[in-house]
C-alpha cells in the first residue's frame, strides 16, 4: 500500500533526479511497505531522494506538519521529529487509541492531520458489536503539543446501527476548506447514500453535528450505492465514489455497475449541495 504526503504549494510530479543541490520547493513524504521514503521537490518538478530512505515509522503514514511526523497503526498513533532536511527521526512519543472512549467501535482504519498541523483525526471501525447503538464509526480527536507530546481531546460516534439500520461502516473523513467541518459517507439499510457532518470544537475535537440522506438524481429504482472513498480540495467540494449493485439479493441475483462519481459542493452553512452535473448516473460527466 502506497501513501504521498506532500508539503507544498503547486507540486506536480516530474522525473526523479539524484542531484541534491537542486532548489528544494517541497517534501514529498511516500508511505510503502518499506518505510517512508523522503524527496526534496524542484521548482521544475524534479525529486531528489533524501539520504536515510526510507524512514522506519510504525503503521500508515499520515502526515507532517514540518516539526513532526506521524503515522497510525491499528492500535496506536506514533510521532517523530523531523530534521530541517525533512528526515524523519526516531519516535518521541505515542498513545494507545484502545484505552479513550471510542474505542467501543473497533480498531483505527485512518488518521488525517488537521489544517492547523496540531490536531490528529483517527477513525476507527470494524467491532461487529459496537457501543450502546451497535455498530458504529468513531473518531477520535488529538492534540500535538510543541514538545510532541500527545493528549486526547474526546470522541464522536456516527454510523451507529441506531441511526442508518446497518452501522459500522463510513469513508474516511474529509475536511471542508476551513477545516470547520469533517465529512464522511455511508449507506442506510434502504442503501442511499448518506453523508455526515462533523464539526469542530474550540479546543480542535471534531464532533458529529448532523447527517441525511442524499438521494442521487436519475437513480434506477433497483440500485443500491455503496460509497468506498471520499475527497475534497479547499474550495469546498467534495466528490464521493461509489460502487452500484442492482437485483436481488444473493450470490447469482445481483449486478455490478461501474464505479460512479458523485460531485458535491458544501453550502455556506455546512450541508451538502445537491450533485453537479446532474449526478453520477445521468451525466457522463459524472462517471468514471
Amino acid at each position: 500500500m502506497l501513501s504521498f504526503v506532500i508539503l507544498s504549494t503547486g507540486f506536480a510530479f516530474a522525473q526523479v533526479s539524484s542531484n541534491p543541490t537542486a532548489t528544494r520547493v517541497s517534501d514529498v513524504y511516500v508511505g510503502t511497505s518499506r518505510g517512508v521514503y523522503l524527496y526534496h521537490a524542484g521548482a521544475s518538478g524534479s525529486l531528489s531522494l533524501v539520504s536515510g530512505s526510507p524512514f522506519a515509522v510504525g503503521g500508515t503514514a499520515i502526515g507532517s506538519n514540518r516539526s513532526y511526523f506521524f503515522s497510525q497503526g491499528l492500535d496506536n498513533l506514533h510521532v517523530y521529529p523531523v530534521a530541517s532536511s525533512g528526515a524523519i527521526g526516531g519516535q518521541i512519543s505515542q498513545v494507545d487509541t484502545r484505552i479513550y472512549s471510542g474505542s467501543e467501535c473497533g480498531t483505527a482504519h485512518s488518521a488525517l492531520l488537521d489544517h492547523t498541523g496540531h490536531v490528529v483525526y483517527v477513525q476507527l471501525e470494524n467491532s461487529t458489536q459496537g457501543g450502546n447503538e451497535g455498530p458504529c464509526v468513531a473518531l477520535q480527536s488529538f492534540k500535538i503539543s510543541s514538545s510532541g507530546a500527545i493528549s486526547f481531546l474526546g470522541a464522536t460516534q456516527f454510523a451507529t446501527e441506531t441511526q442508518t439500520g446497518l452501522g459500522g461502516y463510513a469513508t474516511p473523513i474529509k475536511l471542508n476548506g476551513t477545516g470547520t467541518y469533517a465529512y464522511s459517507a455511508s449507506y442506510d439499510h434502504e442503501y442511499d447514500l448518506v453523508t455526515w457532518q462533523l464539526e469542530r470544537e474550540s479546543s480542535g475535537a471534531m464532533m458529529l453535528d448532523s447527517y441525511g440522506i442524499l438521494k442521487i438524481p436519475s437513480t434506477p429504482a433497483d440500485w443500491r450505492w455503496y460509497p468506498w472513498v471520499m475527497t475534497s480540495d479547499p474550495a469546498n467540494h467534495m466528490a464521493v465514489a461509489l460502487s452500484a449493485e442492482s437485483g436481488s439479493f444473493g450470490p447469482c441475483g445481483d449486478v455490478a455497475h461501474l464505479t460512479q462519481l458523485a460531485s458535491f459542493t458544501v453550502g455556506i452553512g455546512r450541508k451538502f449541495d445537491d450533485c453537479e452535473s446532474s449526478g453520477p448516473y445521468a451525466g457522463a460527466a459524472g462517471q468514471s
